[in-house]
């Protein structure tokens, strides 16, 4: 999801990648074209691609690919690209409460771009209108 001025664009989509270049070209492409307070929740099984994508979304926003690692551990990561990025793993997430502890109010509406792995888990709890949805 994105917002320019009081309208909110919403865009649904389901990318099944053939390879793991399909993968870097649409997060290259999606870093490039990315605005201020991007939401892309990202649903997928284990070792789908998700981190991978995340990696080359950085890259688009000409920021560090090595920068980035999954954030299951950590639950929240940043970096700092053309938009500062919010890389968010739900995971590990059980509960609103645990979600609401990460601090969405801030990161979810500011003027970064926010990547969501696992969000089918806390979608639920996402208090926006509805993100761009990737399915991997």
């Amino acid at each position: 999801m994105s917002r320019d001025g009081n309208h909110t664009r919403v865009q649904s989509l389901q990318f099944d990648s053939l390879s793991e270049n399909d993968t870097q070209r649409l997060g290259l492409a999606l870093g490039r074209a990315a605005s201020p307070e991007t939401v892309v929740a990202l649903c997928g099984e284990m070792g789908s691609g998700k981190t991978r994508f995340v990696r080359a979304v950085v890259e688009g926003l000409e920021g560090s690919p090595t920068d980035v690692s999954s954030p299951t551990f950590v639950l929240l990561q940043q970096y700092s690209a053309r938009l500062l990025v919010h890389h968010v793993d739900a995971y590990r997430l059980t509960s609103e409460t645990d979600f609401l502890d990460l601090g969405p109010e801030e990161w979810l509406t500011g003027p970064g771009v926010v990547l969501i792995e696992w969000a089918d888990r806390i979608l639920s709890h996402i208090h926006i209108s509805e993100p761009t949805r990737l399915g991997m």
